[in-house]
């Protein structure tokens, strides 16, 4: 899989993460060596991949807005992904996340501000998928956070994006 291609090209925000689940062998590009390779072609195929990044873009606008900008389901499926990887604590209660990691990581792909983001957390704990502590986020069952997040996907599964 590719990862990151489109905020190398257009230096926007990153509209996506990936957590293996397996051993993995990865490769990566700078943003600096994407666009000096991008500068080695016609101008032509520049153009051609600006314009792409910039409808894949605008068709990701659509299907946020499409949704009515509620961001629930996205961070509640990145907080799942988060909690698998090495900035977690497994306890006996669940899993636990530093706030600000989380924060951080919720701000960079999805664009948000802390309050948003805080705001999603505390509707997210209030449906009991997680609880809100001191500088840190306990997750007692990740598989219900994540199943939450997806579910997104299945309610819009009949909801085309024009």
């Amino acid at each position: 899989e590719v990862v990151g291609e489109v905020a190398a090209i257009d230096g926007g925000l990153r509209s996506a993460s990936v957590i293996a689940e397996e051993e993995t062998v990865v490769f990566s590009i700078s943003a600096h060596n994407l666009v000096s390779t991008l500068n080695s072609v016609p101008e032509w195929f520049q153009k051609i991949a600006r314009i792409l990044v910039q409808r894949l873009r605008e068709v990701d606008e659509k299907i946020d807005n499409s949704m009515g900008g509620d961001k629930s389901y996205h961070i509640a499926l990145l907080t799942a992904m988060m909690a698998t990887g090495n900035n977690c604590t497994p306890t006996g209660a669940g899993i636990r996340i530093s706030l600000k990691f989380i924060e951080n990581e919720i701000m960079d792909i999805l664009g948000l501000n802390p309050a948003d983001v805080l705001e999603v957390l505390t509707r997210l704990s209030n449906q009991n998928l997680l609880t809100l502590e001191k500088g840190k986020v306990l997750i007692p069952d990740r598989n219900r956070l994540e199943e939450y997040g997806k579910s997104l996907f299945e309610k819009n599964v009949d909801s085309p994006v024009t």
